[in-house]
């Protein structure tokens, strides 16, 4: 999220990790950045990347820790953003939540994006990922091997995708964004100041409002949906 802004490029939609075979690209940012992330053994993660170049049978993790991390990403990724937008010591360039921008806020996607960014993804934009029909397999292509026209087809289908994802859901998630920014330009401002007790009644909040997977037994003691009361209020 942090290299997203620092680099001026729109935080993925979250509907894009989904689609693997259409999405070879942004589905390497997810495993690179997200799944690694939350796998938390870099031995294990080391050993399967790079014994044998890679060319061997050691999984990632289990599909159920798979299943269980793309459900926690779906449930808590407006949550997520809230929360770190709302602290300048998390986020600190930024003025007003409308300045942090996603790819649900683009008509057209810029060129430029996260799954393409040389300094977010570590997949170079001298190869491309794809999936085989043919071998059920994921496979990297060299561009300097395969035809202009084959990688070009390629890039476009991708793209295509993105935005007819995107703009699937966009109407929605565009009313949840603009409810997360009237949040965070609320909160920010006198956040640091906040003890324990302000702190905990905001993240209630946020979680009341934003995330999209409530526990029907999880109860909240607190109808105050605006995040807390500044210091003085």
């Amino acid at each position: 999220m942090i290299e997203c802004i620092v680099n001026e490029v729109p935080f993925p939609a979250y509907e894009t990790f989904e689609d693997r075979q259409n999405l070879p690209r942004r589905d390497f940012l997810y495993f690179d950045k997200i799944y690694k992330a939350g796998r938390h053994n870099k031995e294990l993660w080391s050993a399967a990347v790079t014994r044998k170049k890679g060319k061997n049978d050691i999984p990632f993790g289990t599909p159920v820790f798979e299943a269980h991390l793309r459900t926690t990403i779906q449930e808590n990724y407006f949550p997520w953003i809230c929360q770190a937008l709302a602290n300048p010591k998390v986020i600190q360039d930024l003025n007003v939540g409308a300045d942090f921008k996603t790819e649900y806020d683009y008509d057209e996607l810029p060129e430029k994006l996260a799954c393409n960014c040389p300094i977010i993804s570590d997949l170079p934009l001298s190869s491309e990922y794809r999936y085989n029909t043919t071998t059920k397999a994921f496979e990297t292509i060299s561009i300097q091997r395969t035809p202009e026209v084959q990688i070009t087809l390629l890039r476009l289908a991708e793209r295509e995708r993105l935005q007819s994802l995107i703009d699937e859901n966009k109407v929605e998630r565009l009313a949840t964004l603009t409810k997360l920014r009237a949040m965070v330009d609320k909160i920010r401002p006198d956040y640091i100041k906040y003890n324990r007790e302000q702190k905990n009644k905001f993240n209630l909040a946020v979680k009341k409002n934003f995330r999209r997977f409530l526990d029907p037994d999880d109860k909240e003691n607190d109808d105050d949906d605006s995040g807390g009361q500044r210091q003085g209020e």
